[in-house]
């Protein structure tokens, strides 16, 4: 019998919550809480509790942005490159260049080399 994971997630919490101790113990927490919620020290300490598990959350999410960002620059020291792959050589924007000081026109340059107008003149003036 297959199940999937969040099928499984769900049996393991109708299985906690169909033991009795769980819900009496949850009750007698809130009832705790709403009990000595006026007492400063009660207040305190659940604020510690709260700011402890704040940052922890905090340090786990700087660890998860550290090891996310271990690997590209591990592939960049491989030397993998990113980006895409250039669409021209230097040897065809020379040649649109050429094309272009000879009259033809960019929409006509466009069609030929498949790129976009704004494609077409950054070419242009990156290589002048």
């Amino acid at each position: 019998m297959k199940s999937s994971k969040g099928a499984s997630s769900k049996l393991l919490f109708a299985n906690i919550f169909s033991c009795p101790v769980v819900p009496i113990f949850t009750l007698k927490l809130i009832g705790c809480i709403k009990k000595y919620w006026n007492s400063c020290f009660f207040r305190y300490l659940w604020y510690k509790v709260l700011f402890t598990l704040a940052s922890l959350a905090e340090f786990e999410t700087e660890l998860r942005a550290e090891r996310t960002n271990e690997g590209p620059i591990a592939a960049m020291e491989r030397g993998v490159k990113f980006g895409a792959e250039p669409k021209l050589t230097e040897n065809q924007i020379a040649e649109m260049i050429q094309k272009r000081s000879q009259g033809v026109l960019i929409k006509d340059l466009m069609t030929e080399y498949k790129l976009s107008k704004a494609s077409v003149y950054r070419l242009m003036s990156e290589a002048a």
